[in-house]
Formats: C-alpha cells, sequence, structure tokens
C-alpha cells in the first residue's frame, strides 16, 4: 500500500536528483496515481511541467471526452485562483504538490480559499492536491461505494478539494447511499449536496438518477426524495454494476427502473460476477434492449472461453465471447448489435446445427406460425428464390416441387405486428435485421430462435415461459 503522503515522498525521494529527474520522477508517480484512479482514460504525458497553460497530462475516454491536468508546484491560493480563472475554457484539474501548506494556509485565508473554491466550481475545473488525488484512487480501488463518487471526479469533478474534504465527502456519500435504500431523506440529502457541489451538472444528476433509483426501488415514494430531480435517461458502468452487486433484484425492480441501457452497455458489465441479477436485467429489459443479430449455437460446451454449461439447466442470460448470450445447457444464442461481429465466431466443425440447409418439411416445421416473405431454395443443381403467397410456407409451389429433394438455405422471416423483415441464413446458423433496423430483443428471440434451431417441445415451451414469467418483488 502506497504512503497516504505522497507529497512527503516525493521530497525524500528527489533530494539528490537533479531538475529534469526530479521533474519525470514526479510525474512518473503522478501517471501511476491517474491510472489507478480512473482506469477507462487514456493517458498521455506532455513534456511540459508547471506550464502557464500547457498541461502536464492529457486525459481522454472513449466518448471523446478529453480533460487536461496541470501540476503546480505554487502554495499560494490566490496564484491558483488565477491559474483556474485564466484556463476556466477547459476546465481542468490543478494539482499542487504542495497539498500540505496551501491547506495550512486554507485555514488561515478563509476569504481566499472561498473565492478559490467560488472560481473553481464556477469554471467546472478542479483544485486538489497530490495526496488528496492518492486517497481518490485508494478509494476507487478498494471501496465499492465510495468508487460512485471518487472515480467521477477525475473526469467531471469541480470545486476545491483537499484531504480532509474529499474523506468527509467520501463519508457522507456513503452513508447517503445506505441512506437511500433504508429511504433515510437526511442523510441521502446531505449525499445530494455533496454530489451538486463538487461534479459537474451532468455527473451529478446522473448519480442523483441513482440514488433516486435506489431510494423507490426500496418502497420510497418518490415524492418524499430529498430533491427533485430531472431524471437522467442513463447510468453509467459504474452504477449498474453497483446496482447488480447488491442482493438478488427481481425482474420488477429492474423493469420499474426509468434508466434504459444499450447493447453495447449490457456487454461491459460484470455478468459472470452477478449471474442471477444480470439475467433479470436483461429479461426486464428485452422489450427496450434493440439489437441486429443472432447466432444460434447447439455444440459441445468447450466452444466458449467461459467453461462448461452443463449445469445450466433453464435458458440465462450472460456474456460470453464478447457478445449477450442466451444459454440452456449446450444450446448458446449468441446476440449482437453488429451483423458484422457474429461472423467470425464459433467454428462450422464444432456447431453442430450448421448444416447445407434445412429439407423443406424440416422448414415447414419451425417456420410453422410465423410469416415467411421469401425463400432459397437449392437441389444441388438448381437454386430458386420465390416469394411467399399468404406469408405462409405451406402455399409455396416451390416447396411443393422440390419436396424432400430441395434444401432451404436462406429466408425473409417476418416480426410480428408488421415489424422488419429479417435475413435467415440457415446454412450460418444466422439471422439479421436489415440495415435500416434494430428490432426488440424479445419479439427477435422469440421468433428467430425457433427458427433457427430446432427446439424440443420442453426447450420451446420453457422459451416461452421464460420470457413471460414473473415474480413478486422483493427488497434490498
Amino acid at each position: 500500500m502506497k504512503s497516504p503522503d505522497i507529497e512527503d515522498e516525493i521530497i525524500k525521494s528527489t533530494v539528490a536528483l537533479n531538475g529534469e529527474e526530479t521533474i519525470n520522477y514526479i510525474k512518473r508517480v503522478l501517471y501511476e496515481e491517474l491510472h489507478d484512479w480512473n482506469r477507462d482514460a487514456k493517458i498521455t504525458s506532455t513534456r511540459y511541467f508547471n506550464h502557464s497553460f500547457l498541461p502536464d497530462f492529457v486525459l481522454e475516454w472513449p466518448n471523446n471526452k478529453e480533460r487536461y491536468i496541470y501540476l503546480r508546484t505554487t502554495n499560494s491560493l490566490k496564484a491558483l485562483r488565477l491559474d483556474v480563472q485564466s484556463l476556466s475554457d477547459f476546465s481542468p484539474i490543478f494539482i499542487t504538490i504542495r497539498g500540505s501548506e496551501v491547506n495550512e494556509k486554507l485555514q488561515e485565508e478563509n476569504n481566499e480559499n472561498a473565492a478559490l473554491n467560488t472560481s473553481s466550481k464556477n469554471s467546472d475545473s478542479l483544485v486538489s492536491s497530490l495526496n488528496a488525488v492518492n486517497t481518490l484512487q485508494e478509494t476507487s480501488t478498494s471501496n465499492s461505494t465510495g468508487a460512485l463518487l471518487s472515480k467521477p471526479l477525475i473526469k467531471s469533478g469541480r470545486s476545491l478539494i483537499t484531504v480532509n474534504s474529499i474523506k468527509e465527502d467520501l463519508y457522507s456519500f456513503e452513508q447517503g447511499v445506505k441512506g437511500a435504500v433504508k429511504t433515510n431523506s437526511e442523510s441521502v440529502k446531505k449525499a445530494l449536496n455533496i454530489v451538486d457541489e463538487i461534479l459537474q451538472p451532468q455527473s451529478s444528476n446522473m448519480i442523483s438518477t441513482f440514488l433516486q433509483v435506489l431510494w423507490t426501488g426500496n418502497q420510497g415514494k418518490i415524492e418524499e426524495f430529498p430533491k427533485e430531480i430531472s431524471m437522467n435517461d442513463r447510468l453509467d458502468d459504474t452504477l449498474w454494476n453497483y446496482l447488480l452487486s447488491v442482493s438478488i433484484l427481481t425482474e420488477d425492480f429492474w423493469r420499474s427502473l426509468r434508466p434504459s441501457i444499450s447493447y453495447e452497455q449490457l456487454t461491459r458489465l460484470e455478468a459472470k460476477k452477478y449471474p442471477t441479477n444480470f439475467n433479470n436485467l436483461v429479461k426486464a429489459k428485452a422489450d427496450s434492449i434493440r439489437i441486429k443479430a443472432i447466432k444460434a449455437i447447439r455444440t459441445q460446451p468447450d466452444i466458449t472461453n467461459s467453461g462448461n454449461y452443463e449445469d445450466i439447466t433453464d435458458w440465462h442470460w450472460t456474456i460470453d465471447l464478447e457478445h449477450l448470450a442466451l444459454v440452456k445447457n449446450n444450446l448458446i444464442a449468441l446476440i449482437s448489435d453488429s451483423i458484422q461481429s457474429l461472423k467470425s465466431v464459433g467454428d462450422k466443425e464444432s456447431i453442430l446445427n450448421i448444416t447445407n440447409g434445412l429439407d423443406t418439411h424440416d422448414f415447414e416445421k419451425r417456420t410453422s406460425g410465423r410469416r415467411v416473405r421469401e425463400i432459397t431454395v437449392e437441389n444441388g443443381e438448381n437454386v430458386v428464390i420465390s416469394q411467399i403467397p399468404d406469408d405462409n410456407a405451406k402455399s409455396s409451389n416451390t416447396l411443393k416441387l422440390f419436396d424432400s429433394q430441395g434444401r432451404v438455405t436462406d429466408a425473409k422471416v417476418q416480426l410480428p405486428s408488421d415489424g422488419p423483415t429479417m435475413d435467415v441464413h440457415f446454412t450460418e446458423a444466422e439471422a439479421g435485421a436489415p440495415t435500416n433496423s434494430k428490432p426488440q430483443l424479445r419479439e427477435f428471440i422469440e421468433t428467430l430462435l425457433p427458427v433457427l434451431v430446432d427446439l424440443s417441445s420442453d426447450e420451446k415451451e420453457s422459451l416461452n415461459q421464460f420470457f413471460n414469467s414473473t415474480a413478486p418483488m422483493t427488497l434490498f
């Protein structure tokens, strides 16, 4: 474990170093702290140090968010305030390596303290010290509740943060999370005030939404929540994973959540670590998650990188091969928001249901009750693409003509309620949506999985129950 007084360690470690060596040492220490604080960020160290307007580090995130970090060697509160004002357009982070001296001045110079805090808050800038950064880094890596507040600070923190202030804020925030579960308005209100003070509005609103989710999920009345907020439409990965980590939550709980979740975000969550809650989350959101393609694999369990599925006796949502997956015994339905991403999954020798197409009788059986718009049939010599009268495969003269000699290699199957027409490829055990369409997960699976795979009657019945089951509400 690192020393909590990194500033003192730097002084001791650089006594015998020259100027350039000292700078390199300081920047290396801060680089490690920043990396552990938020590992989602790409960190670039520039060739500058303590420059008036060129940053020491540039942080970048996958969503194109960028933030500059400036190291400062001053202990002057006025100098730090002038820095904040002159670079306010960038909403940067200023980190002083003389934080202990600054902290002493904060206790003496109350007016300058207030002015610095106001300037940094108004410009969405964060002013802190190496020791405070170390506290945030330690919290982000060792405290799952505190990390809900500490991790976002590197990306969207603001105001003046010292070692003492952040320790107090983290403690109050953790009490607020517990208070939301117990619908304790006083502790939640204090946490909300802290979030508003030290986070930029977008992140503050996201965490406020999270606290409201905990509140209402534990039978708290929304009108009694301590703050009227504009409900955020999303939560970040850290907040979703935290919800997954609490005691088992039913589909009713997940369904009651207003924040939506995308396919892409689902694939980043810790499904294997929290399997039951992840399964319930996907089941509850199956009508709002939009996807593009499916590859149905009936194979030996070791085709995947996640081990043996033989112990899973019922349908279950998980993440496998970096895709959302619906699993039952040795049947794995991989789901994607990209047709191309499924092309290279699995090898044909191991996938038992990849064939040279379906015989016409099997095709009629699998598509019974479904609207089939078009089929491609071949018999080794001829290939015929045929439209289906009345969208009923049994009405196809082409199927009757080929009879048992023909193989259906492709088909176009329409989703219910005049939905889009899906392209089904039996030779690859795949199906995908047209270019401008992303169907709902539930109707996509219910319509196409029984077409791609010859499900037993028990599998069909359990699949129907899986998508239509409900359970009583349980609390945290």
